[in-house]
């Protein structure tokens, strides 16, 4: 897992203390939620905080902070270790090149870490197909989303090729027309 931050330059004390906090923890075994107590940075940062991450295929996870600070994590895996503080879901990256940009989340598209508490960030596969039928005049609109768990869009990038959704219209049994969506 690599963690950075763009603001902040890290510290020789501050990686120092970073890696043998990992090699305290990896010579204790997996931490539980009571190891979660958190020794304080030089800066008066706060460290080793959890955030629990629920969904798959995960390749890239970007978090920006409420100070603007942006942590990038390649394959997080079931959990990821950051400072306390406010975070928010800026991108996800997943395999097969389908990604999530979150542009302006609302007040609830926050996640709070503090020490003793873990809380669950639902993102990633599985995705879910949606479409929302809109009428107009004789025509019907048809928007295509893939969403994850929490409701955030994801677009499949770089595979021109891709199989795209298809779709067929019928009324009382007899098809009135079909075709296939288009990503983006």
């Amino acid at each position: 897992m690599r963690q950075f931050h763009k603001t902040r330059k890290p510290r020789a004390r501050d990686a120092a203390f970073v890696a043998l906090v990992l090699l305290v923890l990896a010579s204790a075994g997996a931490a539980s939620e009571t190891d979660e107590a958190v020794a304080e940075l030089a800066g008066g940062e706060t460290a080793a905080c959890r955030l629990r991450i629920e969904g798959r295929a995960i390749e890239r996870l970007t978090l920006a902070d409420e100070n603007g600070r942006v942590t990038a994590v390649d394959q997080p895996g079931d959990s990821v270790s950051l400072p306390a503080g406010k975070y928010r879901v800026q991108e996800v990256g997943l395999t097969g090149g389908f990604q999530c940009s979150a542009y302006a989340p609302g007040p609830d598209g926050w996640v709070q870490l503090a020490q003793g508490r873990t809380p669950v960030l639902k993102l990633g596969a599985p995705l879910t197909p949606q479409v929302r039928v809109k009428r107009v005049g004789r025509l019907l609109r048809l928007d295509y989303e893939l969403v994850d768990a929490a409701g955030r869009k994801y677009v499949q990038r770089g595979d021109e090729n891709a199989v795209r959704p298809k779709f067929t219209v019928s009324k009382d049994g007899q098809t009135l027309g079909s075709g296939s969506f288009e990503y983006g």
